[in-house]
């Protein structure tokens, strides 16, 4: 997980020239979501499950999805490429973000830039070790199983990258669980009771690299 985190943050967190964001965006509106579907360690072993990434607060929210169906999306998002155990982002797009300002051409945009975003995941992960981005993906699956707790999104493309990454950077990763019966919003924020950081929803988890951030 830690991996695949330190490589939507590295996407999305570079700046050039004057500060801007690396990553483009029509208005600035950034109208997308990343979602993580990795194998998690537990009691039992391992098991599929499905993370939200928070970039602006640089942790993951656990969705409360169920590990089969989970692990039925993961079988129908393997690919050809022949990357073992990969983790997968999942790019969802939310076209309303980008519509409310630039109405119906507003729907062009948010796909514009979230292939910008996928692209630019792509880069960072290929800079790590085997990835690959892929377009065609088991939509229904996805919108059934994610939609419960992300509504509205539109799932645009998936970056399948090796689970391996580089050594000798060691970095906290903070994960939150999302309850039951609290979807996020329209906007991607949950609501104060999900985004409580309570000692029995948080754990950290230790990434075997990542480069310096200050912490939250």
């Amino acid at each position: 997980m830690a991996n695949a985190l330190w490589i939507a943050l590295e996407a999305f967190s570079q700046q050039g020239a004057g500060g801007a964001r690396s990553v483009p965006s029509t208005g600035a509106l950034f109208p997308y979501d990343v979602v993580l579907l990795i194998m998690e360690e537990a009691a039992a072993g391992v098991r599929p499950v499905l993370f939200r990434i928070d970039l602006a607060r640089r942790l993951c929210v656990r969705l409360p999805a169920s590990p089969d169906r989970v692990g039925q999306l993961r079988a129908a998002l393997a690919g050809p490429s022949g990357i073992e155990d990969p983790d997968h982002l999942l790019v969802l797009a939310r076209p309303w973000i980008s519509m409310r300002k630039y109405g119906p051409r507003g729907y062009l945009y948010t796909h514009l830039d979230t292939g910008h975003a996928a692209t630019n995941i792509l880069g960072i992960a290929l800079g790590c070790g085997p990835a690959e981005l892929r377009l065609r993906l088991p939509r229904a699956e996805i919108r059934s199983l994610v939609g419960k707790f992300m509504p509205y999104r539109e799932a645009n493309s998936v970056i399948s990258s090796a689970t391996a990454g580089h050594s000798g950077r060691n970095a906290h990763v903070l994960t939150i669980d999302q309850p039951p019966g609290a979807p996020a919003d329209s906007h991607g924020a949950m609501g104060a009771s999900a985004g409580r950081r309570s000692p029995g929803h948080c754990r950290t988890v230790v990434a075997p690299w990542r480069r310096p951030t200050r912490h939250l």
